[in-house]
């Protein structure tokens, strides 16, 4: 089974440092002269993601036990929650939320089977040993809405 990302942990990253990359399936064919030849290499190829979360020190201990434990030290994939698409209102044809039977919006649920990124987790503590500033990379394998 693949495993979910820790509710208890943040569902939504810093919006601050953030960067979604392309995906980069090309291959670049150097000629003797002129400019590089470019063509597509292959079309399953991971995208980029850089993001931070800011945890305390009981979800530091939850986020090694995920990256040890259930990814094996990084290596398994693992669902997390697509940070772009993800979290928006379901409209109707007319451009209104569609609501539930209390009124809030219903939420579009998007999610990104991911891996982590060539390089782990790096804490950095923010106000002393209280909070911590995580950067995270990660390569998403495959989007999927439920």
């Amino acid at each position: 089974m693949i495993p979910l990302w820790p509710a208890s942990l943040p569902q939504r990253v810093l919006a601050e440092g953030y960067n979604e990359g392309f995906r980069e399936g090309r291959l670049q064919t150097a000629p003797e002269r002129g400019p590089a030849k470019l063509r597509r290499g292959s079309s399953s190829v991971g995208k980029p993601v850089q993001h931070s979360i800011k945890i305390d020190a009981e979800q530091m201990t939850i986020l090694e036990r995920f990256w040890d434990v259930d990814t094996g030290g990084g290596v398994r994939p693992f669902w997390f929650p697509d940070q772009t698409r993800g979290g928006i209102p379901i409209l109707t044809e007319s451009g209104m939320p569609i609501l539930t039977a209390n009124g809030a919006p219903l939420l579009n649920a998007k999610w990104w089977l991911v891996q982590f990124g060539g390089t782990c987790p790096n804490v950095g503590t923010r106000t002393r040993g209280m909070s911590f500033v995580v950067p995270v990379p990660m390569t998403v394998l495959y989007s999927w809405a439920a």
